[in-house]
């Protein structure tokens, strides 16, 4: 599919399958959103991971993307409680969005989702984008950020703040200083990382992977995970526990949690690395005032504050009771 000046949005839960060498074609104009669900994620997978039959959809190429790039003007990419899962394959057939690499895109945000296997490269020739990394599993992937200081080109912004980054081969090379690369937060589990130049670095997590510098960072030779009601990848150890740079709530994931027994991070240190939203018994998000509406969407920045522009009151539901749910009076039909 091409997509061209208009926003594609996926939402509740939606799978697409991708089948050829590309998805979707990024082309001027365009923005492609998919949000999810904490339990109940957006899927974009490439459909032999779900075809049952021997039938081959679509032509074979030298490369292979979830989306390309064919624009003259930059479009954007925004994805959350999204999963992306690509089968192994070489690099050239794993990208996320193939043609990145010295193409435009104003911004690649991804949060709250679950990137596997995928192949993200970003080079120099990239001026002006915005890549963010927030609480997201990446597992398995090819990450590769590279930039150097050359005239008539600022460059790209990098921040990657609280994800797993599980098994996988990362590279962060930046030589200029005119933008800002951030990398803080983040455990980092049996994955071969590199990281050179003028980045920003601290408070990360180091399980069985040899440190990239920075202070305060936690370095373990071994780590437990325990399997909660959203997902695999809770934690048992407590060794980043409260250890992150910024209160939870700075980082957007003050109704988030890292363990099974679903304690939000609420007005504590945020943990490092990956986080679910906190649950109810029955593996529903943690809906304070009962109105219905989940704490983390009222909240959507999720700094656990009065309600910003664009949200409602967390604390407080429809019929102005705090704490718990609201009465519903029915009358019974004879």
């Amino acid at each position: 599919m091409n997509l061209t000046s208009a926003t594609l949005l996926l939402t509740n839960g939606v799978a697409v399958g991708m089948y050829g060498s590309c998805g979707t074609t990024l082309r001027t104009g365009a923005k492609f959103i998919s949000e999810g669900r904490p339990s109940m994620l957006n899927r974009l997978v490439q459909y032999q991971a779900v075809q049952e039959q021997p039938v081959v959809w679509g032509t074979s190429g030298s490369g292979a993307g979830v989306l390309s790039l064919n624009a003259s003007s930059p479009p954007e990419v925004r994805l959350r409680f999204t999963d992306v899962s690509v089968l192994a394959h070489v690099a050239a057939k794993r990208h996320l969005i193939a043609g990145l690499g010295g193409s435009i895109l104003s911004t690649l945000a991804l949060s709250d989702s679950q990137i596997r296997g995928v192949n993200i490269s970003v080079w120099a020739y990239a001026p002006g984008m915005a890549i963010s990394w927030r609480n997201n599993l990446m597992q398995r992937c090819l990450l590769y950020c590279y930039q150097v200081d050359i005239p008539g080109y600022y460059g790209f912004t990098l921040d990657a703040y609280n994800n797993l980054f599980l098994n996988g081969s990362l590279t962060f090379s930046k030589g200029d200083t005119r933008t800002a690369w951030t990398l803080k937060d983040n455990a980092f589990d049996n994955a071969t990382a590199s990281a050179s130049g003028y980045l920003t670095l601290g408070n990360n997590g180091y399980i069985n992977t040899t440190s990239l510098g920075g202070s305060s960072n936690v370095v373990v030779s071994s780590f437990t995970y325990d399997t909660g009601a959203l997902g695999n990848w809770y934690h048992a150890s407590t060794n980043f526990i409260d250890r992150g740079s910024r209160l939870a709530g700075a980082a957007g994931l003050y109704h988030h949690t890292t363990t099974t027994n679903q304690v939000k991070d609420a007005s504590t240190a945020v943990d490092i690395g990956f986080h679910y939203v906190a649950t109810d018994a029955n593996g529903l998000p943690l809906d304070y005032d009962g109105d219905g509406w989940a704490d983390y969407f009222e909240d959507r920045n999720g700094n656990g504050g009065s309600p910003d522009s664009g949200e409602t009151d967390w604390q407080v539901s429809e019929n102005g009771t705090t704490g718990v749910p609201g009465l519903e009076v029915f009358t019974p039909m004879e």
